[in-house]
């Protein structure tokens, strides 16, 4: 681990080389000799080092593992050399290596760490199967001792267990300060202090028995027997488990299969149809055009893919009506195909019923992608249950019992079918607790069938029991809500799937921007964009589904956020690649992130907390889709969906006018203060506007002027809303504008995340050390840990923020600030250990405070080769979550065991 620590600190030093290089788009890299030589010779070293150790492993097999990673590593080394010498000559000391070389350079890099971990895969292997032998021999011995009929057998048995068990004792020890599990740790030195302690009582109750044979000598024979072979057992088992670490190191090179694979966008056809309808709009020909083809094209693939899904439908009935859907489809794309240039030429006709089409070629398209949507089936279920629930309670109220076995029957299919569907769900989910809720509520299902039918047959029976018509009443809630909390887990676990797809998306268009790639960028866009609606028409189902006010609330917000969001993401993509100055590229991720942080918000299963600020700017979303839904209902004059949007329009708008008072509230610039109670006595106003506007317009269905009011109050009131929300967004970031209130409210002195940024695993491990780290010093040496254990904690705290902001030379020099106070951290726990008094706790920390450093080096990996290739970025986030949470826990672990230590030093 030592050899493999150097390595990869000379890797990220060069690798640091090349990031700021390609930060700074030059052209070369140059590159001191010392520090490549550095990387030659420590490989050099270890190849050596490994050469004499493999004639020395037993086993054939992993003996030639080793000598293939040797040579390997060798090849890689040559290869890197040869690159140098041929692509980047040494001038003064320096490599000039140009940009076309970058990718292989890397390429090598990683390969040499992934030949280095395979070794230590080698190396562990190796030792597990010494210790397994030993532990084999150690049981031939003790069967020995078993079958021993004389003293002098007895006595020649037990030296060779003595003898023999010195060895045993040091492969086992070897093996306890190699694991990083602190758990199997516990287990080896529990298993291997109890074969040492029972070892005297297995010669001596041998030769009790021997000496006086009797049930009491047999037993206590058999005991301590027993005794020696379970904890033997036992020691076999963890070091079994314990070579698991190693496993789990490879797998940082490991890629899981990425998300992507298989990944087809769905047809655009809604996109077109949003293109077609600005531009028809704002009379723009050639984009008209471009939209039309493009949603001619998006419908004919649409069709095919429809027709291949309606061969493969069982029902007969729903594949015909299927197929009916795609044929209409076809058609109202044609009529709107024949439409749009009268519209574009001013037809008030033509326009309105454009708008009509366009809305109904929404519905259809949105109808066939839902019937291959694996949730939909499911969702239709809760009707057809409810239905079956009330033919199966009224046929058994009124003493029919051919209706009730019919109706019985039939909600046995039903829950027979939803269930397997639940539990298909459930095996392919990815989530735990997601697949937990999933099975769960299947498993009630399966529960309530059975004894709703029972039920069911005592209402039959005596129909005017009343107590038996309410138990069966209660019985079918509770099978209600059990297929509620199914439908929602589904769409939980599909909203799961959905943002995996949306990391790697996000990963690929960062990829493309910074190869100034706008092809590959504007692909992404598009997919991100699918990704966007399919998690759109997810939330609106969940939301549905949700019984919780405050849950529907925030999936309903961050629905809008999201698609705001999303709105602002291609121009900030487009000029990030156009010009790439560092503060467009941090914009263009901001935006970005603000998507991702949004999308991650469509769920019940947890609760964001919502400041004012957040509430403002949901609030401004919401608003926005709201008043673009209501316009386009009073365009194509449906009464009934203007009226609802109507509704949530003016819900919004009194939000937004409350939360402007909120913030003028927490205003301590007077100015400010003022403009913001105007903007909410102005929304308040537009409320009635509106709401008069929509009506007369309504009303009037041809009088285009009606309509062009309404539009005008609309664009008002959502310049009023929008900048109220761009107001709470100045002041959440500038201070001073809400000084005194922070001054109220200042955060506390051990909060290392101030600035609220949430969901973030690495940040919340690091509060989680610092929080430990928070405790009274017993002695100096103690107080030293503590500070140590305090910055490695702020470092975690940088490395997280390094990582949000996809700053690779930030996450690559804290890793490498950390793994160096891991090694400080060490030291004093040795100090602290070396004056303790109680010889258990001091050796217990000694033990513990080990731990780190192997975690710390996997951190400098990921960090350092992660970062500098283009691997699945996605991935590497999991990494560094698990590897950040590792490290946490095990010096977490170390002060624990600090303390404890530092308690019985003497003062």
């Amino acid at each position: 681990m030592n050899a493999l620590d150097e390595i990869v600190s000379a890797v990220a030093d060069i690798i640091l080389i090349f990031e700021e290089a390609q930060q700074k788009l030059m052209a070369n890299i140059v590159m001191s000799q010392p520090a490549f030589e550095r990387l030659v010779s420590e490989i050099h070293l270890m190849v050596r080092e490994q050469d004499a150790q493999s004639i020395r492993i037993p086993d054939v097999s992993l003996r030639a593992k080793m000598n293939s990673c040797n040579q390997t590593l060798t090849n890689d080394i040559n290869e890197l050399r040869n690159l140098v010498a041929r692509d980047a000559p040494l001038n003064n000391g320096t490599y000039t290596i140009p940009r076309k070389i970058y990718d292989d350079f890397h390429r090598i890099l990683k390969s040499i760490i992934h030949e280095m971990v395979k070794q230590l895969q080698v190396i562990d292997a190796c030792n597990v199967q010494i210790v397994i032998g030993s532990s084999r021999q150690n049981l031939e011995l003790l069967v020995r001792l078993r079958n021993a009929t004389t003293i002098q057998a007895v006595d020649a048995v037990d030296a060779e267990i003595q003898r023999f068990g010195q060895n045993f004792q040091e492969h086992v020890a070897q093996r306890i300060r190699e694991c990083t599990d602190l758990a199997i740790r516990d287990r080896l030195v529990h298993s291997t202090e109890l074969l040492r302690n029972n070892q005297p009582n297995l010669a001596y109750t041998a030769s009790a028995e021997i000496s006086a044979p009797s049930a009491q000598t047999k037993h206590n024979r058999d005991t301590a027997l027993k005794a020696s072979i379970t904890a033997l057992q036992d020691v076999v088992s963890a070091v079994m488990a314990s070579s698991k670490y190693i496993s789990d190191f490879s797998l940082i090179f490991e890629l899981p299969p990425s998300l992507l694979d298989g990944f087809q966008r769905t047809p655009q056809i809604e996109d077109a149809l949003r293109r077609l309808e600005a531009a028809v709009r704002r009379g723009d020909h050639a984009a008209a055009l471009q939209a039309i083809q493009d949603l001619i094209a998006e419908t004919q693939r649409q069709i095919q893919e429809g027709k291949l899904f309606a061969s493969k439908m069982k029902d007969p009935v729903k594949q015909q009506e299927y197929l009916r859907d795609l044929n209409e489809l076809e058609q109202v794309v044609g009529k709107i195909t024949n439409c749009y240039k009268k519209a574009l030429a001013g037809d008030k006709d033509a326009l309105k019923e454009l708008d009509q089409l366009i809305e109904r070629c929404r519905l259809l398209n949105n109808k066939i992608q839902a019937a291959r949507n694996p949730e939909t089936e499911m969702l239709d279920s809760q009707a057809k249950l409810e239905s079956c629930l009330a033919k199966l309670m009224a046929a058994a109220k009124r003493g029919d019992a051919n209706a009730t076995v019919a109706a019985s029957k039939e909600f046995l299919e039903l829950i027979k079918d939803q269930v397997a569907r639940g539990r298909a769900v459930a095996a392919e989910c990815t989530d735990p607790a997601i697949k937990q809720q999933i099975n769960d509520a299947c498993d009630e299902l399966d529960r309530l069938a059975p004894l709703i039918l029972s039920a069911v047959k005592q209402v039959l029976a005596n129909p005017n029991d009343m107590a038996a018509q309410r138990n069966l009443e209660q019985l079918m809630d509770q099978a209600k809500l059990a297929n509620g909390r199914l439908n929602a887990a589904v769409v939980e676990a599909e909203l799961h799937k959905n943002k995996g797809i949306m990391d790697e998306l996000f990963d690929k268009l960062d990829e493309a921007v910074m190869n100034r790639d706008k092809g590959a960028a504007d692909e992404r866009l598009k997919d991100i964009q699918d990704m966007v609606n399919r998690r759109t028409d997810l939330g609106n189902k969940l939301a549905e589904l949700t019984s919780d006010p405050s849950k529907k609330k925030q999936i309903l917000d961050a629905v809008a956020l999201m698609n705001s969001r999303m709105n602002k993401l291609p121009e900030a993509t487009h000029t990030a690649i156009r010009d790439p100055t560092q503060q467009n590229i941090d914009k263009f991720r901001e935006v970005a992130r603000g998507v991702q942080d949004a999308a991650a918000r469509v769920t019940a299963n947890k609760v964001y907390p919502q400041d004012v600020y957040d509430e403002a700017q949901s609030a401004a979303a919401r608003l926005e889709q709201s008043m673009s839904k209501l316009m386009s209902a009073v365009r194509r004059g449906d009464k009934e969906a203007a009226e609802r949007h109507l509704r949530e329009v003016d819900e919004q708008l009194a939000r937004q006018a409350q939360l402007a008072r909120d913030l003028a509230a927490k205003c301590e610039n007077a100015p400010l203060k003022k403009q913001l109670l105007e903007a909410a006595t102005k929304l308040d106003d537009f409320r009635g506007k509106i709401k008069q506007a929509t009506q007369d317009a309504l009303a009037n269905p041809n009088d285009a002027s009606k309509q062009a009011k309404l539009e005008g109050l609309l664009d008002e009131a959502k310049k009023v809303s929008d900048w109220v929300s761009e107001t709470a967004e100045r002041m959440r970031n500038d201070k001073s504008l809400t000084e005194k209130m922070a001054a109220v409210k200042v955060a506390p002195e051990n909060e290392l995340n101030p600035s609220g940024r949430k969901g973030d695993a690495v940040m919340d491990a690091a509060q989680s050390v610092f929080d430990a780290a928070h405790a009274k010093a017993y002695t100096k040496e103690h107080k030293c840990l503590l500070d140590i254990a305090q910055s490695i904690a702020r470092e975690m705290a940088l490395l997280s923020e390094a990582a949000n902001k996809r700053d690779k030379q930030g996450m690559i020099e804290a890793a490498k600030r950390i793994a160096g106070m891991i090694g400080q951290c060490e030291q004093f726990s040795a100090e602290i250990a070396s004056k303790c008094t109680d010889t258990r706790l001091r050796e217990r920390l000694l033990m513990v405070c080990k731990l780190p450093k192997n975690f710390a080096v996997q951190l400098k990996i990921i960090a350092a080769v992660k970062s500098g290739s283009g691997d699945n970025d996605s991935s590497a986030k999991h990494q560094l979550v698990s590897c950040a949470t590792s490290l946490a826990n095990s010096v977490i672990e170390t002060v624990k065991a600090a303390e404890s230590a530092a308690i019985k030093c003497p003062k």
